[in-house]
């Protein structure tokens, strides 16, 4: 008996040996812990936050283009541009011409044959956007579009119309402005482009201290 009591007591020791902890171990922990928190909110305040909504924006222009699509299914045979037009004349129409096929293509009755995209005209975007999410824009807000077709292009809301659609109520119309520098290549008229409406555009750490209510 007196020897299981023996090691009874043995073992209650190396338990409280076990148990403590050295204070410089405890102080060194906090430190380091310490430590790396100030490190996360040091990194936090670089990291970019950027809030955006999705839209699919559709290219506009003012006065519009005009399409001359083929009108039975037949194979194209480009002679060269033959200038019909009257000397002292003036052309009905003038702009940039875009081929959309190719000297011996094989087209379809409506296929679109090429564009005549007009001088100077104003080129602009609409896109449809969800009453839930209208709170959120505000004329100004930066558009980025990376279209796998256009590439990278800039853009701004430049209007927001509050009134529902008559084909949706759920959605608004807004109007977004192009980059000036933007060519034509990028923007074809009628054209749907991906992008994204950027809400915010701040770092982490601040974005974090206004969802707390720290302005």
């Amino acid at each position: 008996m007196e020897e299981k009591k023996n090691i009874e007591l043995r073992s209650e020791k190396v338990r409280n040996i076990i148990g403590q902890i050295p204070s410089v171990w405890i102080r060194y922990g906090t430190l380091m812990i310490g430590v790396a928190l100030l490190v996360l909110l040091f990194i936090s305040a670089f990291i970019p936050y950027r809030e955006t909504i999705p839209v699919r924006i559709r290219v506009k222009t003012i006065p519009q283009a005009e399409y001359v699509r083929a009108d039975k299914n037949t194979f194209v045979v480009i002679n060269g541009w033959r200038d019909s037009i009257e000397t002292n004349s003036e052309e009905a129409f003038r702009g940039e011409i875009i081929l959309n096929a190719k000297d011996g293509d094989y087209v379809e009755r409506g296929d679109t044959l090429f564009a005549v995209l007009p001088e100077q005209a104003q080129v602009y975007g609409t896109a449809e956007i969800a009453a839930v999410s209208l709170a959120k824009i505000e004329e100004g807000d930066k558009v980025l579009i990376d279209d796998a077709v256009a590439g990278s292009i800039q853009g701004r809301v430049s209007e927001i119309r509050p009134l529902p659609l008559s084909s949706n109520p759920s959605l608004r119309k807004i109007r977004i402005a192009f980059d000036e520098k933007t060519r034509w290549e990028k923007l074809i008229p009628e054209s749907e482009l991906q992008g994204k409406i950027v809400l915010s555009d701040v770092p982490l750490l601040t974005k974090f201290l206004q969802s707390i209510g720290w302005r």
